[in-house]
């Protein structure tokens, strides 16, 4: 019964289609069903939920294609590309942002120039002046101050992109058995081999050579800005939002480097 409503409902949706886009992207959502055929019923409606929402984009696409060919017209999407993009996107997020509000953010706040220069710095590991904040936030000032490290200092952002990306590789392997589960295993396994060495090499690198604030937080932006501009498959909004996360990746560097120097090294006292 599972499988006449969900060719019915392939169907309808070809219906929304041009005819020449049409059998092409029937197959299409018809295999992708019975490959989440063993996760569920819940799975399969979602995926043609979201089949529903790119009708749109879909008719756009078919426009532009001649009669007698779609193939080709939609780029494939590896992945890898898209457990990368998925992965940058969360730690530069929580990077940018924590240290928007720890370093410069604190910085003004508590007016630490002109403190320093009377003698009345506060508590540096205060969010607020004096300390006084509840209980309750103290998990929130904690994810910023180590956010504020990953862009002053470098060293937890292999740790931050080895733990994302195996939370999420586990999270789609959570429901397949055998072989893809095993590979699942063998892709954490391999993440955190390189975390464990790539951590103790940045923090040597940021500690004692000329660099400020590792190499790092920069390769991530720089990759950001990459997979935004060239990467296949990719929708606009994840392209605008890697793409703009990288830039902004690669200004926190910059402003850590020049101008900030001061913010970061009373950060780091």
């Amino acid at each position: 019964m599972t499988g006449r409503v969900d060719r019915a409902v392939v169907a309808a949706l070809g219906l929304a289609l041009p005819g020449h886009f049409r059998a092409r992207q029937r197959a299409e959502w018809t295999a992708d069903l019975l490959i989440l055929a063993e996760r569920g019923r819940l799975a399969r409606w979602r995926y043609l939920f979201a089949a529903t929402r790119t009708l749109p984009a879909l008719r756009a696409v078919a426009r532009r294609l001649p009669a007698d060919g779609p193939q080709g017209a939609l780029a494939p999407v590896s992945r890898s590309v898209v457990l990368v993009a998925r992965v940058l996107t969360i730690v530069l997020g929580w990077t940018v942002v924590s240290w928007a509000v720890m370093l410069p953010g604190r910085y003004l706040l508590l007016d630490i120039p002109g403190r320093m220069a009377a003698g009345t710095l506060p508590d540096p590991k205060s969010v607020w002046p004096g300390g006084d904040q509840p209980a309750l936030m103290a998990p929130v000032a904690a994810v910023l101050e180590w956010g504020g490290w990953a862009a002053a200092d470098d060293f937890p952002l292999p740790l931050a992109i080895a733990l994302v990306a195996s939370v999420l590789l586990v999270r789609h392997r959570r429901q397949l058995w055998g072989p893809r589960r095993r590979v699942a295993a063998v892709g954490v396994a391999v993440i955190s081999l390189q975390a464990l060495l790539l951590t103790p090499v940045d923090m040597v690198v940021t500690a004692f050579t000329t660099i400020r604030g590792g190499p790092v937080l920069p390769l991530a932006g720089a990759t950001a800005s990459w997979l935004a501009v060239a990467a296949p498959g990719l929708s606009r909004p994840r392209r605008a939002v890697l793409g703009l996360l990288g830039l902004a990746a690669l200004a926190v560097a910059a402003v850590d480097a020049t101008i900030g120097t001061g913010m970061v090294s009373w950060y780091r006292d």
